[in-house]
């Protein structure tokens, strides 16, 4: 079973992505606030998807901690932004795609297609 990690501060944002996919292949951990890279070494994800602006910080910075650790750096990480630079974001992070909001359901499901099959 695949592991997708969602992190985003918006409660209902949240929601709908955890709903978009569920899949009985897929475990689902959502999370309302930065994790520490200790968390997500023990959650062990297949991929994260990260909103860049959180209330405790940054998706862009958590990415580079993610991907500057050798126990997490293979993980594929996400960013998602409604800011129009978000691919930049992404790049200048280290991040293995990019997701403008608002975001079509369509693309968000091809992403979690692409990454966890």
């Amino acid at each position: 079973m695949k592991k997708l990690l969602i992190i985003e501060d918006d409660g209902d944002t949240l929601e709908m992505l955890g709903y978009a996919a569920e899949s009985p292949n897929i475990e689902v951990v959502l999370k309302s606030q930065t994790p520490t890279i200790e968390e997500i070494q023990q959650l062990d994800p297949n991929l994260i998807l990260v909103d860049h602006w959180l209330g405790d910080g940054y998706g862009g910075n958590l990415c580079r901690q993610i991907k500057s650790n050798p126990l997490t750096r293979r993980v594929p990480v996400v960013i998602m932004s409604a800011m129009t630079n978000v691919k930049k974001i992404a790049s200048d992070s280290g991040a293995d795609g990019s997701l403008s909001k608002p975001f079509d359901i369509n693309e968000v499901t091809g992403i979690f297609k692409t990454y966890l099959g």
